[in-house]
């Protein structure tokens, strides 16, 4: 009994996440890292244990389970007091200490109150995979949390789009004040909600060819091929199609270049992966491109042509995040090993943009670009960390899909999510979304979990 209250718990606290405002306010994120506390809690107690399969389990997160302990260490050592004679504490803090004339307790972190709380949420986000990792270790469960997360997807799409086109500019019961011409569904920004909708997409295709993909074969024509498809989605698999056009057509109407790009990356390398499991016909796999582009042309029509405009007029050089980019690249020049303080980005960022008039007119909370944030706040090293960590989970993923002869649809569809978070975190900070990462961070686990073969099987 208990291992259900915890398994549908955990779920529905994610599923919820991204309802307020992605969770991106410190009431509602704390409230989740509660929770997600809660339900690691719960798992931990000795009667809510599965069947011997606990020894297993550890040994398989042992590794990605050290690194991701590297990472925090780290992250936590940036907040301890330093001597002030020590060269490691930021040369800010001498600064700040002979203009004020006081001690002050000199760290790593710029603000090591924002670098704590920014680790809460980062252990919140260790605890979602760890939890998702034990639940989903049974097949049924996967299976749940799959269709469970695209009916969530649909709802949350079905929303934004009644929204737009009510032309309500509201967020639930609050005015809109930001992207009020745009999709955002229950989150602020446009482009973390186009990223969670293209993860509702590729969750909606792989579910939708899990159901179909038994009537396909390689020896069907074109033509047959799409009578079947016809009249499968028709009869039982019109669900998930449904999903996936809903979730499409919102990430269009988000008007979001980041978020069509990175869809496009990762679609492509689900559809060659249902096709070498063999849910997509391999012969047919450019007709199946074709059908779904249609999907995603009919959705683009829709959309006006807003989108196609912004994915025109796509230039760096038209834009600031060109200066932000070499502002943020000089400072992690000033410090490459130690950072300025995990989730400091901010003060880090002030003396690099004041020089610029393409910077000085915004307070830059973000530098649009995961990978060079993480490193100008934690150092290089901490940063290789948490890469080596997501090409950890995308080679275990990619060795299920190539390896294993059953459930492969698990890790197909958690690697190109992994793909789709990478490409997008080139250009934007949707990781940096509580709501969003949670929910990235469900599928995530539950591919890592299928992703293994027991040795009961393999003696098979």
């Amino acid at each position: 009994m208990l291992q259900k209250i915890t398994f549908y718990g955990f779920l529905t606290t994610i599923l919820l996440a991204p309802l307020p405002f992605g969770s991106n306010r410190e009431w509602s994120w704390t409230t989740l890292a509660l929770l997600i506390g809660l339900w690691v809690f719960l798992d931990t107690l000795p009667f809510n244990q599965q069947e011997n399969k606990e020894k297993s389990q550890l040994k398989k997160l042992l590794f990605p389970a050290l690194l991701f302990s590297l990472f925090c260490g780290w992250s936590f050592l940036q907040t301890v007091s330093l001597s002030p004679t020590s060269s490691l504490p930021h040369p800010l803090w001498q600064e700040a200490q002979s203009i004020l004339n006081i001690q002050l307790p000199a760290a790593i972190s710029l603000n090591p109150q924002d670098t704590l709380q920014s680790l809460m949420i980062m252990l919140t986000y260790g605890g979602c995979f760890w939890l998702s990792c034990r639940v989903c270790h049974a097949p049924e469960k996967a299976k749940i949390v799959l269709n469970a997360f695209m009916v969530a997807s649909a709802l949350y799409a079905f929303y934004g789009l009644i929204v737009y086109f009510l032309d309500l500019k509201t967020i639930l019961w609050f005015d809109k004040w930001a992207y009020k011409q745009d999709v955002t569904s229950t989150f602020v920004n446009r482009n973390t909600y186009a990223t969670y909708a293209a993860l509702g997409t590729l969750v909606s295709i792989a579910v939708l060819f899990q159901s179909i993909g038994k009537h396909l074969h390689d020896h069907l024509t074109p033509r047959q091929t799409i009578r079947i498809l016809i009249e499968n989605i028709s009869q039982k698999a019109w669900f998930p199609f449904t999903a996936f056009l809903l979730n499409i057509t919102a990430l269009f109407q988000t008007h979001s270049r980041g978020g069509f790009l990175s869809l496009i990356i990762a679609m492509a390398l689900l559809l060659a992966c249902l096709a070498y499991i063999r849910l997509i016909p391999r012969k047919l796999l450019i007709s199946f491109f074709a059908v779904v582009g249609f999907g995603a042309v009919f959705a683009l029509s829709m959309s006006s042509d807003l989108t196609l405009k912004r994915l025109e007029g796509t230039s760096l050089a038209s834009s600031a995040r060109d200066d932000v980019y070499l502002a943020t690249t000089e400072a992690i020049k000033s410090a490459p090993y130690i950072g300025t303080g995990y989730g400091t980005f901010q003060e880090g960022f002030k003396p690099f943009k004041s020089d610029s008039e393409m910077l000085s007119w915004y307070d830059w909370t973000e530098a649009h670009n995961t990978y060079l944030e993480l490193a100008m706040e934690t150092g290089i090293p901490a940063t290789l960390l948490m890469i080596s960590l997501f090409l950890l989970l995308f080679y275990i993923n990619m060795r299920a899909v190539m390896k294993r002869r059953r459930r492969q649809i698990y890790a197909v569809v958690s690697a190109a999510a992994i793909v789709l978070v990478a490409a997008h975190a080139v250009v934007d900070f949707s990781l940096q979304i509580p709501g969003f990462t949670v929910s990235f961070l469900l599928i995530a686990g539950m591919g890592w979990a299928q992703s293994w073969t027991s040795k009961r099987r393999r003696k098979a």
